[in-house]
């Protein structure tokens, strides 16, 4: 019986394949009164994912959404009949159709009601939310400050360079004029999955940090250059400065600049580390190779180092708190949500040649991204906890 509970299940929710709905009718099919049909209805309204769905849902969707439901019913039964498969005659398919409308009007109906009236339930559900400011700032001491929660104002004083909490919820370091500052201090960023953050360094170069990102720094640029240590993702706009080039070393990369608006994406699980520039000159340097990119080019570094024209909107559009997918596969789509809500994402079975095309808002919520998704063709999904399912 469990496993029919499933496919019903699976059934109200637009999600079996043909061959799960042949199973199903073969199990209505075989049930020789209405007692074994009502109790793998029963079961599926009792199932605390339904109950869930239609909790949130008003009189007009619910019945809406039946009325499908009786619809879809009937054009599977059409269907089977056409193709000849050994199920009852189509008169008696639809009386078992319009007992399972009749019923699920009825028994979700009472759900419904029901729900409404209950009282808030003490267990806590897990909520899937959209990345937010939140991020860890480690100071050269080894203290940890957790930014989300500090205050806004000073956090730190290292020498002559000042710590702050901005009221936009930004780091932002400044430097006195007068007086020795010749200790130089590291500082660091980590932001986790699900987070982003915004730092302007003391010479004024100002970092946008992306989710499962971490960024480490001198607190004082007192030498020929200025260094900073990346992992993840950032967008940097630095602050001209030609006596000192900004230099960010990922790994084994590097890249050097005088003073420009770029972005690197460094995380492991990508296939390459690419920046991308949008404005002014960038060298990319790995052992003995380097190149030299200009604007609208993207360096993507492998085993060597590949140029070619970028699409600027794509690169940036986490900076710009948008998802921007131009002929994606579904799994570097995918790795994008991972990181901005913080779940895990799991594939079933071969993922279809479908390339994915559009731009979404950050802050969507994750169910109506995925049905976003689901509309594009060839994936279904499927929430448990902080699980997402992912199937054809």
């Amino acid at each position: 019986m469990e496993m029919q509970n499933d496919l019903f299940l699976r059934y109200m929710n637009n999600q079996c394949t043909v061959k799960e709905i042949n199973e199903l009718l073969h199990h209505f099919n075989i049930a020789e009164d209405e007692k074994k049909l009502k109790a793998v209805i029963n079961a599926a309204l009792n199932d605390e994912d339904v109950q869930l769905a239609y909790l949130e849902e008003d009189d007009q969707a619910l019945d809406s959404r039946l009325s499908h439901l009786y619809s879809r019913l009937k054009q599977d039964i059409e269907v089977e009949a056409i193709e000849k498969v050994k199920v009852r005659s189509l008169t008696q398919w639809y009386g078992i159709a319009a007992a399972i409308a009749i019923f699920c009007c009825v028994g979700l109906g009472l759900l419904y009601n029901r729900l409404k009236q209950k009282e808030p339930q003490t267990e806590v559900t897990y909520e899937i939310k959209p990345g937010e400011n939140k991020a860890t700032l480690v100071l050269s001491d080894g203290k940890q400050v957790d930014l989300l929660k500090a205050k806004n104002g000073v956090l730190a004083q290292q020498g002559l360079v000042s710590i702050n909490k901005t009221a936009d919820g930004q780091l932002s370091y400044s430097t006195q004029v007068s007086g020795d500052n010749k200790s130089i201090g590291y500082n660091k960023i980590e932001v986790p999955k699900g987070g982003q953050y915004q730092v302007t360094l003391p010479d004024g170069t100002h970092i946008w940090l992306n989710s499962a990102s971490t960024i480490s720094y001198q607190t004082n640029f007192d030498g020929k250059t200025r260094n900073v240590t990346l992992s993840g993702e950032a967008y940097f706009e630095v602050a001209k400065n030609k006596a000192q080039p900004f230099i960010v070393t990922v790994n084994d990369l590097k890249v050097q600049v005088l003073g420009t608006h770029f972005d690197i994406m460094a995380y492991a699980d990508e296939p390459s580390i690419n920046t991308t520039l949008l404005e002014g000159s960038v060298k990319v340097s790995r052992g003995k190779l380097n190149q030299v990119i200009a604007p609208g080019q993207q360096a993507r570094v492998n085993n060597d180092i590949q140029v070619v024209n970028a699409n600027i909107d794509e690169a940036v559009a986490w900076k710009n708190a948008d998802f921007l997918f131009v002929n994606s596969d579904i799994q570097p789509l995918m790795r994008k949500v991972e990181r901005w809500y913080n779940v895990k994402v799991v594939y079933t079975g071969e993922m279809p040649a479908t390339h994915f095309n559009g731009e979404i808002p950050r802050n969507t919520d994750i169910k109506k991204l995925l049905g976003v998704l689901e509309q594009m063709g060839g994936v279904h999904f499927r929430i448990e906890q902080n699980v997402i399912r992912v199937s054809r």
